[in-house]
């Protein structure tokens, strides 16, 4: 919930099953299988919702298309180090020690003393999207248009998510003279301000979101997005050591077909700080982009993550796994 979230204090929203309300600044929606979803704001203006209905989803009200620009420039420009990106398809890299390498994950950090800001090295063409209907509390938006890419001309699909505190982007660039030049891109963008060891009532605590993706390939360009749900799970908290983290991708549909795609999981990556992932994200301090095997998670397919939030509240990365690159975001429950 949104600090700015507008709603009364003391008041109680009933939200029918299946229905939505725009109340103050934010929208909220019930779940259609569920009862009625109740609403309850404190008198100090915090919200939760009576357990004896259905679990809400509560999002900032959805901005007029020509402002999704706006919105996700100041995503933008909120952002710190790290920037997540990874691409891939008909694209020529280089091979010396250092440098990116296609279809792997790369993990921009500061260097030492370093002053710069996410966008000083990756702009992100914002403009353009339209809004899609959220799922499962996040905001979504997507475009397709023709652009130039030197003497050539491509097709430029994107497909966005966000939240409070980040926001992922995964874009097709298919040539209109011949599709094998096709590329992709994927790219989260997080403020990572934010400190602190994460604190849970229980031994475990779960984010909840979605996933998105483009089905990759080195020789013939790129394919279709596909689309899921995505679950975070970090358990070992009570303990207090040996924190591990799980990622589950779930109910994947190919968006082009509607064909399903089996289940992603990744199981016991040590949480570092804020940080999880596996032992082939490469990481670049400045010097070039070099394997970091401090994770010590070798594992089926390639995955970096990372906690946002002053409460950690948000968690959000990128993925590579079964020939489809892209990225995750959810919203831990209550």
């Amino acid at each position: 919930m949104t600090a700015d979230h507008g709603l009364d204090p003391g008041s109680r929203i009933t939200v029918g099953s299946g229905m939505a309300q725009d109340r103050g600044n934010v929208t909220i929606y019930c779940p259609a299988d569920t009862t009625a979803c109740e609403v309850v704001v404190a008198a100090d203006g915090s919200v939760g919702y009576d357990p004896a209905g259905g679990v809400p989803a509560i999002v900032p009200l959805s901005p007029a298309s020509d402002s999704v620009e706006d919105l996700l420039r100041r995503r933008l420009l909120d952002s710190t180090w790290p920037v997540a990106v990874s691409f891939g398809g008909g694209i020529a890299t280089c091979e010396a020690l250092g440098c990116p390498v296609a279809d792997a994950i790369h993990v921009d950090r500061p260097a030492a003393g370093g002053a710069r800001h996410p966008s000083d090295d990756h702009r992100p063409d914002l403009s353009g999207f339209e809004l899609l209907d959220p799922r499962r509390g996040i905001a979504l938006a997507s475009k397709a248009r023709t652009v130039t890419e030197g003497q050539r001309s491509a097709l430029h699909r994107a497909f966005g998510a966000w939240m409070d505190h980040g926001f992922f982007l995964v874009e097709t660039f298919t040539m209109q003279e011949d599709a094998g030049l096709g590329h992709y891109k994927t790219t989260w963008f997080g403020d990572a301000s934010h400190s602190g060891p994460l604190a849970s009532p229980g031994d475990s605590a779960t984010w909840s979101g979605v996933m998105s993706g483009v089905e990759a390939s080195l020789s013939g360009g790129p394919g279709a997005f596909v689309h899921g749900d995505s679950a975070i799970t970090v358990s070992g908290l009570a303990a207090g050591t040996g924190v591990s983290v799980e990622v589950a991708f779930t109910d994947i549909v190919n968006e082009d077909t509607g064909a399903g795609i089996g289940d992603m999981v990744w199981r016991g990556l040590p949480l570092q700080g804020r940080e999880f992932g596996t032992d082939d994200v490469r990481f670049n301090d400045g010097e070039g982009y070099f394997r970091d095997g401090s994770f010590g998670a070798a594992a089926d397919g390639s995955l970096y993550g990372r906690l946002y939030g002053p409460g950690h509240e948000e968690v959000g990365g990128l993925f590579h796994r079964d020939g489809i690159a892209g990225a995750f975001a959810g919203k831990r429950d209550r």
